[in-house]
């Protein structure tokens, strides 16, 4: 009895950001990160590590809804509005960066809305980060940018529809063992054509050998639980010894990152079950 012939997976065309545009960014970002290092050395004395963020893409109600905390935002546009976007950052690691410029220290503070003085000195960050991808852009000539208004609820903006795709990229910013992340949110098809990548082409179809569900179901993946991180200086280090506590910067009232060949896949408490430790599913990164 002859079966019929199996179905290729495409995992390329499953993907939210298909990978020439994710590439182009993923450039684009980093270049941008270690022009902001330079840029921060302008207003800050202080060391700071820069990394692009992944490169995502949701609907923009999507996005929007997932803001849960105060945030501060600002629109931004490129090479005369060709490309439209927003830049967003959590009012708390907003923070970070206002006060390691103000030598100030608001630790306890939490989640709240930023003061006037704040708001003013804001629109710096935002500018900074702005010139930062305008001079990261890969072609010789920076990309010709106009950043707009600081906005104090950028949960409300109306710049896409609310089913608009939205790509998702930015700056993770370490300073004085804290973290700030700045995100660039810019229209995923407008981006592709800026680019000059038709968002709508199929991906490759590579020939290749037909894979049954039983095979696939066979492959092991490895998880990464990672509960944490520290920064220690090089003296601390060297005279650790059996029995020495060291603080990790995860807080214990957030679950912790689960990774599949390092993207975050889901997020989980840690726990116990008979001799093992075990994980617990909080919730899934979409």
């Amino acid at each position: 009895m002859s079966q019929a012939p199996l179905e290729r997976y495409d995992f390329a065309a499953s993907e939210r950001v298909k990978r020439p545009l994710r590439q182009q960014l993923d450039i684009w970002s980093e270049k941008a990160s270690e022009i902001f290092i330079q840029q921060w050395q302008t207003v800050s004395e202080s060391e700071i590590q820069v990394t692009a963020k992944i490169v995502d893409a949701h609907s923009f109600v999507d996005i929007q809804e997932s803001w849960a905390n105060p945030c501060s935002g600002a629109e931004i546009g490129f090479r005369q509005d060709t490309v439209r976007g927003q830049l967003i950052i959590e009012n708390q690691q907003l923070r970070v960066l206002l006060m390691d410029i103000l030598k100030g220290d608001d630790s306890t503070d939490g989640h709240r809305d930023l003061t006037p003085v704040e708001a003013s000195l804001a629109t710096l960050i935002f500018e900074l980060i702005a010139v930062s991808f305008s001079e990261g852009w890969q072609e010789q000539e920076p990309l010709a940018f106009e950043l707009r208004e600081f906005d104090p609820m950028p949960e409300r903006n109306r710049l896409f529809a609310a089913d608009k795709k939205v790509l998702i990229c930015g700056l993770e910013i370490e300073l004085n063992g804290r973290t700030a992340v700045m995100h660039l949110l810019i229209a995923r098809n407008e981006t592709a054509a800026f680019f000059g990548i038709d968002p709508s082409a199929a991906p490759e179809k590579k020939t290749g050998q037909r894979i049954s569900p039983n095979m696939i179901s066979k492959i092991n993946i490895k998880l990464d639980a990672e509960l944490g991180s520290a920064r220690l200086e090089m003296t601390d280090l060297v005279t650790l010894s059996v029995g020495d506590i060291i603080i990790l910067e995860q807080p214990v009232r957030e679950p912790i990152a689960v990774r599949v060949n390092g993207e975050v896949l889901f997020h989980a408490w840690p726990g116990k079950q008979f001799n093992q430790q075990v994980l617990k599913i909080d919730s899934m990164v979409e």
